[in-house]
This record gives structure tokens, C-alpha cells and sequence, in this order.
């Protein structure tokens, strides 16, 4: 029980044998408070560190997506736009129409924390960090500028579909999900084959990627 408390605790012996060395603390002895706003000791050894190459990389992601929002506006669907000989009521109506709405609970923003359960990335901006060389990081580090926000998300539909693409990934190491970029760059190179053809043929801009 003791060998396993330490597993748990991220104090793992270098050896086998080490484990019966474990002995439990002095009678008397008074453990570490964990009050609120604390992380157990494992949690606060995986905190990322801070990559200034990296997040200059990603800076300038968030840049070319900003100016190519600029240069090409995307085109979301509105109310009264034709589709297919109809009249569209309402600018999500497509959304509600392809059974957006099951996803309504987890991209709306929960009004008591500020945030939404999930967020939807640009696919313009993993393309752009993949080409810069960049490596992804957790949703709180990544600007405003990676992600498509709710209202956008529900306008981008498009021909009988909605425009999500999830994608999951075995992680590389314990630590880091792809440390040498080698998903990132991978995803990049399809994405922007993928998306050169979507928008020569119906004209769309971008997709929302839910990345795990």
C-alpha cells in the first residue's frame, strides 16, 4: 500500500527493491496542508512550463489568421439567404436544421464561469502553427484568434453538413501529447489540402476542429 501511495504521489523509487524501503512518517509528524486552490504534488510537477519560442510561434499564428480574417471575411450563412430554393428564417437555422443543436450545451458560454465547457479551434490557425513549426498547447494558452467562436460556428453551415472535424490522438509521452510536432505538422499538411479543395469547390473558408 505504502509502494503505491507513492506511485500515486509521483515519488516512485529507482529500483525494485526500493519499495520496502518506504517507511511510514515519524508519529507525531504533521503532513502538508492541502487547503483550497492547492494541486497534489504529482499535478504541480506536470504543470506546463512556459515556451517563449513556442508562444511566439503562436503569436504569429494568431496573426496570419487575424489577417486573412481581414483580407477574406468568411462567409456565414444569414438570415434570408437562399439554400437549395429556401429562404432561410433565422441565421442558425442550417445549424438546427443538422442537428447542431446537440452541442449546443458544451459551446455555449456557462454565464457563471465566463467560458464554455468546449472550444472550437480555427482550422486555419493549426494550419498556420503546423507550417511555423509550432507545438500545441492547452486551450488557456492559445489568443483568441485560434478559436472560431459559438455564433460563427453555427453560420458556417454549409451544404446538407455541419462544419466539425474531431480529432483524437494517442498521447507521445507522459507529459506532452506530441512534443516533436509530428501529429501538428501532419494535421497541418491535410488541413490545408483538405480546405484548398473545400473552398474551390463550395467556397468555404474554414472548419471548427474540437482537438483532444
Amino acid at each position: 500500500m505504502r509502494a503505491l501511495l507513492a506511485l500515486l504521489m509521483g515519488c516512485v523509487p529507482t529500483k525494485k527493491k526500493d519499495f520496502d524501503d518506504i517507511k511510514p512518517p515519524p508519529k507525531g509528524a504533521k503532513s502538508a496542508k492541502r487547503g483550497a486552490g492547492t494541486v497534489p504534488q504529482a499535478v504541480e510537477q506536470a504543470a506546463p512550463a512556459v515556451d517563449k519560442k513556442n508562444a511566439a510561434l503562436i503569436a504569429r499564428a494568431a496573426k496570419k489568421v487575424a489577417k486573412k480574417n481581414k483580407a477574406e471575411p468568411l462567409e456565414l450563412m444569414e438570415e434570408g439567404d437562399e439554400f437549395y430554393g429556401k429562404i432561410l428564417q433565422e441565421d442558425d437555422e442550417l445549424w438546427r436544421d443538422y442537428g447542431g443543436t446537440v452541442f449546443d450545451s458544451v459551446l455555449q458560454v456557462d454565464t457563471q464561469h465566463g467560458v464554455s465547457p468546449v472550444r472550437l479551434i480555427d482550422m486555419r490557425f493549426i494550419i498556420a502553427l503546423g507550417e511555423l513549426g509550432g507545438t500545441m498547447v492547452r486551450r488557456q494558452d492559445l489568443p483568441e484568434e485560434a478559436f472560431l467562436d459559438f455564433d460563427t460556428v453555427k453560420r458556417l453551415c454549409h451544404h446538407a453538413d455541419l462544419r466539425i472535424i474531431s480529432i483524437s490522438h494517442p498521447w507521445q509521452q507522459p507529459d506532452h501529447p506530441d512534443p516533436k510536432e509530428v501529429n501538428l505538422q501532419l494535421l497541418a499538411k491535410v488541413f490545408k489540402i483538405m480546405l484548398q479543395r473545400y473552398k474551390e469547390w463550395l467556397g468555404l473558408g474554414t472548419f471548427a476542429v474540437f482537438f483532444e
